[in-house]
């Protein structure tokens, strides 16, 4: 398609600033745990890529240490899962004076 490009790059990069959400609205999927996780939290994050997709989607977010699930790095035709840790900061939009919460810092772990 023209101005389509399709580039290569680590999944730490392709997920480095993805926004996760507003401030107060994201916590740990861990059913026991489901704190509110906010700027500054050290997080774990489980995401996947359909088999021939170009697309990586968070499926899951959770508190470092205890609320994590078990590292596995899982690929199959069908789908790739891999579990990440990285930081949450935040994103200011100054013309919408909105702040969102993204992925920085993201090292894959399994």
């Amino acid at each position: 398609m023209p101005g389509e490009f399709i580039t290569e790059a680590p999944i730490s990069q392709v997920l480095d600033g993805h926004r996760l959400g507003e401030p107060g609205t994201v916590q740990c999927m861990n059913g026991e745990c489901q704190q509110k996780l906010h700027d500054g939290h050290q997080i774990t994050i489980y995401t996947s890529q359909s088999g021939g997709g170009t697309e990586w989607v968070i499926t899951g977010v959770y508190c470092a240490g205890d609320c994590e699930p078990e590292p596995s790095n899982h690929q199959t035709d069908a789908q790739t899962d891999v579990i990440a840790r990285a930081w949450l900061g935040v994103i200011s939009l100054a013309a919408t004076q909105v702040s969102l919460l993204c992925v920085t810092d993201v090292k894959v772990v399994g």
